[in-house]
């Protein structure tokens, strides 16, 4: 993890590093795309609303193959890491917000139960599907 949540500088989300083009997965299921596009300093991005009502968005990607009212299951590509907008470097930008609005710590949804530490990557969370566990709907 290139950067964690809300550690040195306000950045309620995680930076996740990668392969540039590495395929990028929703991470959570029955996700709707509401955005998908040029979304300013977060370059190519996907922003998704799953049925809990937490919305997620997936930054800097350097491509988008999803449009807006799109059904996502988890683990359905919607993207491609990558470094555009303000970005230093390939990676995933990925942040979420509870029903009310309310930055949560996308590493408690990556990987429930675990420390989560800087050295995590996309790769950790593409390859390893048990990490979408907590996600799944009932």
């Amino acid at each position: 993890m290139s950067s964690m949540f809300n550690r040195g500088r306000v950045h309620p989300a995680i930076d996740l590093a990668g392969r540039l083009g590495s395929p990028v997965m929703a991470t959570s299921n029955t996700q709707v795309v509401t955005f998908a596009g040029w979304y300013g300093g977060y370059g190519n991005a996907v922003i998704t609303r799953d049925a809990q009502g937490r919305v997620h968005l997936y930054g800097h990607l350097s491509a988008v193959n999803t449009k807006p009212g799109s059904m996502l299951a988890q683990g359905d590509r919607l993207g491609a890491l990558g470094s555009t907008g303000f970005s230093t470097g390939p990676h995933v930008h990925y942040e979420v917000k509870d029903a009310s609005g309310r930055h949560i710590d996308p590493a408690t949804l990556l990987f429930p139960g675990r420390v989560v530490t800087a050295g995590f990557t996309w790769t950790d969370v593409r390859l390893r599907p048990e990490a979408f566990a907590a996600n799944s709907n009932p």
